[in-house]
């Protein structure tokens, strides 16, 4: 698991550093942390799979609403936990972008429910392999938006590629055992993070839109109503 911590704040590092090597004795693991003072090394490493982002807003320099929402966009599951001094900026924040925040000092009770979430998690993001013109591929599950049937193929679609494999949408909807992935029909399995719009047809962020089978539209709802109330109570805010 990898931890980023973004701040110019020395003491602030610190103090989150402190909290979470506590953590790691405690839990009796360990997990890498990596140190960025700026929002643009962070867009530069994201390809690095973190699972959790300490991110002082604080910060001089970059509109954080727009970097926030390019992190959020490359990396849906990424958890990004916004520190701030300042009361009244860190609700402006909170009130764009659905994430959880901490005012600095933090409370070792909201960092060990962040890393209790984060692990959970980091447990669920599997990595799936699959063979692509005679070569093994690796994907991340959480990275892959849509699966669709192409007869003896499927083509699986994700974030930055996508690909045409010799397979059959059942053997994919077993190795797609994320609670975030559901068939919605005959053809089609979909990651639900990238949902952008549910009605007789679901509209995925990359502007994709596909019906949803008849058979399937009641259990589709039910399992994407479970799946964001789920997102909604893990963001909750912890109080110390």
């Amino acid at each position: 698991m990898k931890i980023g911590i973004c701040t110019q704040q020395m003491n602030l590092r610190n103090h989150i550093l402190e909290l979470c090597r506590r953590y790691e004795r405690e839990k009796g693991m360990s997990y890498e942390i990596l140190n960025f003072t700026y929002e643009d090394e962070v867009l530069e490493y994201i390809e690095a799979s973190m699972q959790l982002l300490f991110y002082d807003i604080d910060l001089t320099g970059n509109n954080k609403i727009q970097i926030m929402k390019k992190l959020h966009n490359y990396d849906p599951e990424l958890r990004i936990i916004f520190v701030s001094n300042q009361e009244k900026v860190a609700w402006s924040v909170i009130d764009q972008m659905i994430l959880d925040f901490s005012y600095n000092p933090i409370p070792y009770k909201k960092i060990s429910r962040w890393l209790d979430i984060a692990c959970a998690e980091a447990r669920e993001d599997r990595i799936i392999k699959f063979d692509d013109k005679n070569k093994n591929k690796d994907l991340r599950i959480n990275q892959v938006i849509y699966v669709e049937s192409k007869g003896n193929y499927v083509k699986v679609v994700a974030k930055e590629k996508q690909f045409l494999v010799r397979g059959t949408i059942k053997s994919w909807e077993e190795k797609l055992t994320m609670d975030c992935m559901t068939r919605i029909n005959d053809s089609y399995i979909i990651n639900m993070n990238y949902i952008d719009e549910f009605g007789d047809k679901i509209k995925l962020k990359n502007q994709v839109k596909i019906p949803i089978g008849k058979v399937y539209k009641e259990d589709v709802w039910g399992k994407y109503q479970d799946y964001i109330l789920e997102k909604v109570g893990r963001r909750l805010p912890v109080y110390s």
